[in-house]
């Protein structure tokens, strides 16, 4: 009696594990089916994104026509996406391979960006649009960005090898780092949140003061005004009266400018938990 009771237990048990494991199952597919399904929602996104860049740029550019932008924005958001094992067959993996490799050399995406530069300055917005989206997955996960990162210091070290300017070169249109760097931002949306949390109120203040202008050097900042509003605020010019609202205005000025860098930098510190997550040094 003993041995039936324990087999019947044991093919309970049995029913409940097989139950469990196809429970676990559907929920691992459920789970790939949704990132997946993130995936192909960020791709859009992040293309639809460029696409409305261009279109931005359009309107000091010939070269972009606003018409074909709109129709390329209309394809990409019918895009029908095809397992890469049935488009590449068996080259997928070597494909594969090849990304893991380009993904884990650094060094070698950055000579390609710097060269790139020289010959190929038409393409580079594009090219560097490429290897985000490809090689670095549109910096989808965390790792994808820390990976982006080590691309971009190895690429300012060829920088400083070949460049004795490299401020100027950084601000440039033709630097690749310029370029990434942008599209490096734009995937970072707790950066636009942290952006529009930390300096929203600190910049509004500023722009909400008075008419004055804040240069430490008043005697500068006084030059900025027409004589008209030179004399209402300050009185005519080589007189005592003159000099004396002259430092009472350089001190309210400092005074003034102590205040919004603080307000600055509290702003900051009390939004900086935003990257509590983030390590990328």
């Amino acid at each position: 009696m003993d041995l039936v009771n324990i087999i019947e237990k044991v093919r309970h048990q049995h029913v409940y594990i097989q139950d469990e494991r196809q429970n676990i199952h559907k929920l691992n597919v459920d789970v790939n089916d949704e990132i997946d399904s993130m995936i192909k929602s960020v791709w859009i996104i992040k293309n639809q994104r460029y696409i409305c860049d261009k279109l931005h740029e359009s309107h000091h550019q010939l070269s972009n026509d606003p018409i074909n932008l709109i129709n390329e924005s209309n394809k990409i958001q019918q895009a029908d996406f095809i397992i890469g094992h049935k488009k590449f067959g068996s080259n997928e993996s070597l494909l594969s391979q090849l990304l893991q490799h380009l993904r884990d050399n650094p060094k070698s995406i950055s000579y390609l960006l710097f060269y790139a530069e020289k010959e190929c300055t038409n393409f580079l917005d594009l090219l560097c649009k490429i290897i985000i989206s490809t090689v670095y997955n549109h910096c989808f996960l965390e790792q994808d960005k820390i990976s982006l990162i080590d691309m971009m210091e190895e690429l300012i070290e060829i920088y400083i090898n070949f460049y004795d300017d490299l401020r100027r070169h950084l601000h440039s249109k033709n630097s690749s780092f310029g370029i990434v760097y942008r599209h490096f931002c734009d995937e970072q949306s707790e950066l636009k949140t942290f952006y529009r949390l930390a300096l929203t109120k600190p910049i509004m203040l500023v722009l909400s003061e008075d008419s004055l202008f804040l240069d430490i050097d008043s005697n500068r900042a006084v030059m900025r005004f027409c004589q008209e509003e030179r004399q209402k605020h300050f009185g005519h010019e080589n007189t005592p009266e003159y000099e004396e609202k002259l430092n009472r205005y350089k001190k309210r000025t400092i005074q003034k400018m102590k205040y919004f860098v603080n307000n600055f930098i509290r702003s900051l510190k009390d939004n900086v938990m935003l990257f509590h997550n983030h390590s990328y040094g």
